[in-house]
């Protein structure tokens, strides 16, 4: 929904693949770093607290894109589902 709320539909299959191309890298790179951590601190404690403020902060991130300038929500119609 923030996908086509940012970009639109016309457009969302494009940006869906930047977004799984991403999570990939986060996949890919997150582990290592966790590891890493792990390796210097000897407790997995800082590892999940590394994971879990990470995770917080890509979610906060959603809050403000309203406040930046020029942002025009894309869909105007609320969508709503329906089991007919």
């Amino acid at each position: 929904m923030i996908l086509v709320d940012l970009i639109g539909r016309e457009k969302l299959t494009n940006s869906f693949g930047l977004l799984t191309m991403f999570q990939g890298i986060a996949t890919v790179v997150g582990a290592p770093i966790a590891g890493m951590i792990y390796d210097f601190t000897k407790s997995y404690t800082m590892s999940f607290m590394y994971i879990g403020i990470t995770i917080c902060v890509s979610g906060a991130m959603c809050f403000f894109i309203p406040c930046l300038p020029g942002y025009k929500p894309q869909n105007k119609k609320p969508v709503v589902f329906s089991l007919e």
